[in-house]
């Protein structure tokens, strides 16, 4: 019986020691949800990433169209209105009619009231690629913090199975002492 008291006590010992090293390891699992953190999600999110990233860039093409829009719309509307005085100097002179002069005078019209709208295409793509920037901005973020916890999770399992080796090896050291001090003994 008192050999059982000795291995129950030496089970106490190792048990107090590995639920130490357990509590941290199982603190760094927490961390690194394995069932969650595995190889797929990382591969999905990176994924979701890329998809991100060219919506952005498309994002990014549609801005620079109607921003473009707007600067071309802009040239127009100041050429008709630098010509408007042109066109009046011939219609006194009788080089042109008056129905050229209002067809002229209705599509600088229409030009101006267009520009309203072509403003606010040209806003609202912007905040569309704004909000994209933020939400790849978010995402590369979120892979960063991933490969991040990963990295340290490998680390403290690694540093584990190493605490977990070595005191294997003190434990057998430590049965070869005891059996060596018995045949001394």
């Amino acid at each position: 019986m008192s050999n059982l008291n000795g291995w129950g006590l030496t089970a106490r010992l190792i048990t107090k020691h590995f639920g130490a090293l357990g509590n941290r390891v199982s603190e760094a699992i927490a961390n690194f949800d394995p069932e969650t953190a595995t190889e797929a999600d990382r591969d999905r999110l990176a994924d979701n990433l890329r998809s991100a990233a060219q919506k952005l860039a498309a994002a990014h093409a549609a801005f620079d169209k109607e921003a473009g829009d707007v600067v071309k719309l802009r040239q127009l509307i100041a050429t008709d209105e630098q010509a408007a005085g042109t066109l009046a100097e011939r219609l006194a002179s009788g080089k042109i009619s008056e129905s050229t002069i209002t067809l002229f005078c209705d599509e600088l019209e229409a030009n101006k009231a267009r520009m309203p709208q072509e403003l606010q295409e040209e806003a609202d793509a912007k905040q569309y690629m704004n909000e994209l920037q933020t939400i790849v901005d978010a995402l590369s973020k979120q892979l960063a913090e991933f490969d991040a916890q990963a990295k340290k999770a490998l680390q403290a399992l690694s540093s584990a199975r190493a605490q977990q080796d070595l005191q294997q090896l003190r434990a057998e050291r430590q049965a070869q002492l005891t059996g060596l001090q018995g045949m001394s003994g």
